[in-house]
């Protein structure tokens, strides 16, 4: 691995391990490649570390170095090796960083519950590069956990695929939907403000003309509009029109 991080900086994108035993050494040096400079790494994209229980064995310090670090992935899977909470608190940092390049992101059956869901929803808040993450087969995520995520994409207006263990998805999968498939439909577009040929301090949505039909078009077939009472989901255009017309300036 070395020797190819030395040889291979810029043709170099995916490397899977799953399932091996290749041990911590290969572990400190895929984390000091993707500690340096983009300029000067080999600009590795998508790493698969399902299914190494080694993992779980090592110094608390070499890990850490490396879940900080993992947010310069695009793809990072983690399946089948228990995460402590000190681990997941620090993935959590990659992912809040503003800088956090990942869009997959599977932790499934690694020993996250509540406390630790609770952790990784709240940076997911503030993310704006996951697509999608996976947290399937963590049956200990819990009520609590399950509503951190429905509070976080509330807020997050890029991802599109969440996957929680069955219990909690079915549990929430109205509001989960909800908003999955408002980012589907182009959330983000219609909330993204920047001013453009006004005043400093003016703002105007950064959106194509004609987008707006589009979008609206789109949310009325597939998005489930929340009823009042809050436990019906049904679809009315009026109250898709209002919330998109909420997040105008």
């Amino acid at each position: 691995i070395e020797s190819v991080f030395a040889s291979s900086r810029s043709s170099l994108r995916m490397l899977g391990f799953s399932g091996s035993t290749v041990g911590p050494r290969t572990l400190h040096t895929i984390a000091t490649e993707l500690s340096l400079p983009q300029e000067e790494s080999c600009q590795l994209d998508y790493l698969d570390f399902s299914f190494c229980k080694w993992l779980e064995g090592l110094d608390q310090p070499l890990m850490k170095s490396f879940l900080r670090h993992a947010s310069q992935l695009k793809g990072l899977n983690l399946a089948h090796t228990r995460l402590e909470l000190d681990e997941v608190i620090e993935l959590a940092g990659a992912i809040a960083d503003s800088n956090c390049k990942t869009e997959q992101l599977n932790l499934t059956k690694c020993g996250i519950e509540t406390k630790k869901a609770t952790v990784l929803a709240e940076a997911l808040r503030s993310n704006q590069s996951i697509r999608s993450m996976v947290l399937t087969k963590n049956n200990d995520v819990g009520v609590a956990g399950g509503r951190a995520f429905v509070k976080a994409l509330i807020q997050n207006t890029r991802i599109t695929s969440l996957m929680l263990p069955r219990n909690i998805q079915s549990m929430y999968y109205g509001r989960l939907m909800y908003y999955l498939n408002l980012n589907v439909a182009g959330r983000a577009l219609v909330i993204n403000r920047k001013t453009t040929g006004r005043s400093e301090g003016s703002s105007a949505i950064d959106i194509p003309q004609g987008l707006w039909a589009l979008i609206l078009a789109r949310c009325q077939n597939i998005v489930p509009s929340l009823s009042q009472d809050g436990n019906h989901y049904y679809c009315q255009p009026h109250d898709l029109t209002l919330f998109f017309l909420r997040s105008c300036p």
